[in-house]
């Protein structure tokens, strides 16, 4: 078998894996962002309980591998009644650590803004500070 016919036969499958690969890093990117915001405003939150349950979270996300969360999630959860399909498993357990390792990066990003008039965190610091340069 020559290397062009194995080509071509393997197109369809090859484009098909292509396929599913985007959608899980579109899907993972975008359930992740959205998980990632929640947990930065759980990390600056003035409750020590969502405050510690945000720094929890990211704990076990940065302390276990991916390959794990993968298992836990799609051979673990059947053990609790709650059997996915394994595109589904394979978004939600890359969505949660995407989640975890941006939510820091959220959080830092928003401290890193300064406090304008003791509690108000506002954009329009950056445009103070263009005016200040000469």
């Amino acid at each position: 078998m020559s290397t062009t016919s194995l080509l071509v036969q393997s197109a369809p499958v090859l484009a098909q894996g292509a396929l599913l690969t985007i959608k899980f890093a579109l899907y993972s990117m975008i359930f992740g962002l959205v998980a990632a915001v929640v947990l930065a405003l759980m990390g600056i939150s003035q409750n020590r309980a969502l405050v510690a349950i945000g720094r929890f979270y990211v704990s076990v996300m940065h302390g276990t591998p991916l390959l794990m969360q993968i298992f836990v999630i799609y051979y673990g959860l059947p053990n609790l009644g709650i059997s996915l399909e394994p595109t589904p498993a394979g978004v939600i357990a890359l969505s949660a650590n995407i989640a975890a390792y941006l939510s820091e990066s959220i959080r830092g990003a928003i401290l890193g803004i300064p406090v304008i008039n003791g509690s108000q965190r506002t954009a329009s610091a950056s445009r103070a500070a263009r005016r200040c340069v000469t």
